[in-house]
């Protein structure tokens, strides 16, 4: 364990025209000053709205939902000015500038790093300053006691614009997809300890827990150039899936697994040795078909096709988790039968691949777990428009044709046979770009485990693939499906 006289280093990955970093702010805050004696701070700038990106606010109608949702998730107030700058629609995001105007005041003797992201924020989230503006950062200065000529001077520089692109290259190497991400840097990596939902006793429970598994990292202000969790997390599944699945060799396990891995699955035991098992008897026409890959932070999804499991292919989600040592300590997931001929026309598995729009990240997070609380556990279906797109609805599940319409006749057509779409419990919402997977507890006719995939653009969701797998009455091992 690593001393608590030590302090570790941490890197806050920000954008100060990103909402969502402004509503992370005061947990963030709260959570540095309870931990000052044992961390150290670095926040580094992301380019959300760069090059082609970098327009006017009025290029962006999903700020004001955005804004919304962020003060109701977590309490902090958006200014007059803000709205005012909002309604105008004329201010050009910049992250460029912003990231420089950051950059000149980190470097200012005696002001925090984590006090400038504030300041800079507070400019345009309260008072609607645009951070193109250099008296930005002239007052800032002069607020954290700072030196206000230098800080100008410097903010003209080419040398911070410099520092900007590489604030934005780092973050870029170390496989930051989405913001706030806040970042452990151990020997092994950067490993995500939270983001935007995040309090600030969550996140010193995760420093803690982490404290006692990491290793001290260096003392610079960049991670190590080792590999990294966030970015690696999806090679080690990749890799790991194909040796064990794709390649069938039972002694991937050994380079793959880690001793405690522990299963969730309702095919096979708990344990390494199951694993290994489980591999070694895969029969000579299995194979997997894979349709799309998620990563966010430690957990990675994927959701394909399994032939060769079973008499009939099998569509699946399966979520891995992967350790600190880059290893595959956790498994879960839920498989059903493959429909040939579906009600939309659509497969299962079609669509969209690659996730899109990784900046927001976070806002679509928000927006599906709203909409798990409000329509799927509330089942306050007035709202469903606040959510779904009544313009394009792509639909995956085998007996919902697209729209609302489709769904609706699915839903009815369902209740009439005592199978009520029943949500209890969300256990886990995976996020990256535009797909966010829902893992969820509840009653379809008989307990089930929902699994859904929901894709958003433009602040509405668009898309949707499932699996809906019943609870068996015994499991294989004693750690339950989620």
């Amino acid at each position: 364990m690593v001393p608590s006289v030590e302090r570790v280093s941490l890197t806050y990955a920000f954008d100060a025209y990103c909402a969502w970093c402004y509503g992370f702010g005061p947990a963030l805050r709260a959570f540095a000053e309870d931990n000052a004696h044992r961390v150290r701070l670095s926040v580094v700038s992301a380019g959300l709205y760069t090059g082609a990106r970098a327009l006017p606010v009025a290029a962006y109608p999903h700020l004001p939902a955005d804004r919304r949702r962020i003060e109701r998730l977590t309490g902090v107030v958006f200014g007059a000015g803000y709205a005012r700058a909002l309604a105008r629609g004329t201010a050009v995001l910049d992250s460029v500038a912003a990231a420089a105007g950051l950059a000149a005041l980190r470097a200012s003797p005696g002001i925090s790093e984590l006090e400038a992201a504030e300041a800079v924020q507070r400019a345009w989230f309260v008072d609607g300053r645009s951070l193109s503006d250099a008296t930005v950062y002239r007052d800032a200065a002069d607020e954290l006691g700072g030196d206000a000529d230098a800080v100008t001077t410097a903010y003209a520089s080419p040398a911070c614009r410099a520092k900007a692109h590489a604030d934005f290259h780092e973050l870029r190497r170390l496989g930051v997809t989405s913001y706030p991400t806040l970042l452990l840097n151990t020997a092994h990596g950067a490993d995500q300890m939270g983001g935007a939902a995040s309090t600030a006793a969550s996140l010193t429970a995760a420093l803690d827990q982490r404290l006692t598994t990491t290793f001290q990292a260096p003392p610079s202000r960049s991670a190590p150039a080792g590999r990294t969790v966030m970015s690696n997390a999806k090679n080690t599944v990749l890799t790991a899936a194909g040796e064990l699945f794709g390649k069938k060799d039972p002694s991937a396990v050994d380079r793959w697994v880690a001793a405690g891995y522990r299963q969730h699955s309702a095919l096979a035991a708990d344990g390494p040795e199951a694993l290994r098992q489980l591999v070694a008897g895969l029969p000579e026409g299995f194979r997997y078909e894979g349709a799309r890959l998620i990563a966010d932070g430690d957990l990675v999804a994927l959701h394909g096709t399994y032939h060769g499991f079973g008499p009939d292919p099998l569509v699946a989600f399966d979520i891995f988790r992967v350790d600190t040592d880059g290893k595959l300590a956790e498994h879960w997931d839920a498989l059903t039968p493959l429909v040939e001929n579906t009600a939309s026309g659509r497969s299962q598995t079609d669509g969209p691949t690659e996730p899109a729009d990784l900046d927001r990240t976070e806002a679509n997070r928000a927006l599906v777990l709203e909409f798990a609380e409000k329509v799927l556990k509330g089942a306050d279906y007035s709202v469903l428009t606040d959510y779904i797109s009544t313009e394009t609805y792509h639909q995956h599940n085998p007996e919902a044709a697209d729209g609302l319409a489709g769904f609706g006749a699915a839903a009815a057509k369902w209740a009439e046979h005592g199978k009520n779409l029943v949500y209890k419990t969300v256990h886990k919402a995976i996020a990256e770009g535009d797909f966010v997977l829902l893992q969820s507890e509840g009653e379809f006719g008989v307990p089930v485990a929902y699994y859904d995939l929901f894709r958003v653009q433009d602040g509405r969701i668009v898309e949707h693939w499932d699996v809906i797998a019943p609870v068996p009455a015994e499991l294989p091992h004693s750690n339950g499906l989620f």
